[in-house]
């Protein structure tokens, strides 16, 4: 369990509150420090079960990093949030995720990546024509590959 000194306030209340709801994510955690900067913050990489894919958690760069295979999101005071919007903003979205109440779109076109996206499965898109959308859901239970002429 890394220790917590030096990092920011954003950091610390992210990492608090993740570890709060995920208490076994704690022992994935580690503590970075920015060359250029010389800033701690916290990275956790939890691998998903039965893959090689990885839901990547970062506290870089005065911001909160989600992602997952090709798709990613930032949630920070850049957005005009403060700390706590900030960290309610990215737990939401770790936990609908983890909950399976959103799945990451990833789009391919002729075998190069075109987009990808993470939606709510009740309001769901159409897949891009002409390309292949692979469906990722953290417990695999909405995972697919739709093929579109």
């Amino acid at each position: 369990m890394p220790t917590y000194e030096g990092i920011d306030e954003l950091s610390w209340e992210f990492a608090r509150s993740l570890f709060t709801v995920f208490p076994a994510w704690e022992s994935l955690a580690r503590i970075v420090k920015d060359e250029k900067t010389s800033k701690n913050f916290v990275e956790i990489d939890v691998n998903q079960d039965g893959t090689d894919r990885v839901l990547h958690l970062s506290t870089a760069d005065d911001e909160i990093t989600i992602g997952f295979d090709r798709w990613h999101t930032h949630v920070g005071p850049f957005l005009g949030l403060n700390t706590a919007e900030s960290v309610a903003t990215a737990m939401n979205i770790v936990e609908e995720f983890v909950a399976e109440k959103t799945v990451v779109k990833v789009v391919h076109r002729d075998g190069a990546w075109v987009q990808s996206s993470m939606e709510y499965l009740v309001a769901s898109s159409e897949p891009e024509p002409h390309s292949t959308t692979q469906v990722f859901s953290w417990r695999r239970t909405h995972d697919a590959v739709i093929e579109t002429s």
